[in-house]
């Protein structure tokens, strides 16, 4: 079963809605609905029975219903959590809509201060892998040799390009047939001429997929990518926040990750008083 979004005692805001008037209505989470098929919804789905300020709409075989009291699936709720005693509750409303509009970003911490980036993508090598400068001959075949996805690419067009030039005889076939190196004596021998054509296989290459290997995945885990968004806010804006860097906590760890510091509340409300777009919530 899916994580739970909502538990009982919560007070929750309606995100989605098979009626779109329900949307934005807040709602007191009362307990799991007697019946858990109530409502047409994912297997995984839990069905709570809630408590809603104004009447929602209910729709059953055609016919239309307001009550205040109903069911609503967990997927459909998202719990209003984390703010101090009397702070408008509009600003939970507000937090929840960006939050779902992707204007908010939230990170999840687990039980060790952990924090990672619960949305999952699939990135390009261009958000993966930093190239610099490959404009010119030199820092082409260094960026090359420098990222080892990009050199399997490239052994690859070497390989296709011996392929089609298998009966012609030139010496461009015999520079070619260098397994390590062939790639690297084409670029060389094609010069100022042909670098234009090697540049832009590497921006065509930059825009693809990441591959899938374990080294892609580890750059693309949650974990990481929750890492690089706190790095770039600075050392300032993590020590207010409660969030220290941690790269390996000893000699050949691989364990390099953000981690949060401070009590999870606190951190949330640091966040918005510095108008920070990113939010925090436990696993």
């Amino acid at each position: 079963m899916r994580k739970l979004n909502c538990r009982p005692g919560d007070l929750a805001i309606v995100v989605e809605a098979f009626n779109p008037v329900n949307i934005g209505n807040i709602v007191s989470v009362l307990s799991k609905h007697r019946d858990q098929m109530a409502l047409v919804c994912p297997e995984d789905d839990v069905i709570w029975l809630v408590q809603a300020a104004h009447p929602m709409t209910y729709e059953k075989q055609g016919k239309i219903t307001r009550r205040r009291k109903g069911a609503v699936p967990d997927s459909q709720l998202r719990p209003i959590r984390g703010y101090p005693l009397g702070q408008d509750i509009a600003v939970g409303v507000i937090e929840a809509h960006a939050k779902q509009e992707g204007k908010l970003r939230e990170f999840v911490v687990d039980e060790y201060g952990t924090i990672s980036d619960p949305v999952s993508f699939e990135p390009t090598n261009a958000e993966v892998f930093d190239l610099e400068d490959y404009q010119s001959i030199d820092t082409l075949i260094e960026a090359v040799e420098l990222c080892p996805p990009l050199l399997n690419h490239f052994h690859q067009l070497a390989w296709e390009k011996k392929n089609e030039m298998a009966a012609s005889g030139s010496t461009l076939l015999e520079a070619l047939s260098d397994e390590d190196f062939g790639w690297r004596n084409w670029i060389t021998a094609e010069g100022e001429a042909g670098l234009g054509w090697f540049v832009s296989q590497v921006e065509a290459w930059l825009d693809e997929p990441a591959c899938d290997d374990d080294q892609t995945a580890q750059q693309c885990s949650g974990v990481a990518l929750a890492k690089r968004y706190f790095e770039c806010l600075g050392n300032k804006t993590m020590d207010a926040l409660g969030v220290q860097i941690i790269e390996g906590d000893h000699p050949g760890s691989s364990y390099y990750a953000a981690e949060l510091r401070q009590d999870i509340d606190y951190a949330n409300e640091v966040a918005r008083d510095s108008g920070l777009e990113c939010r925090f919530r436990s696993s």
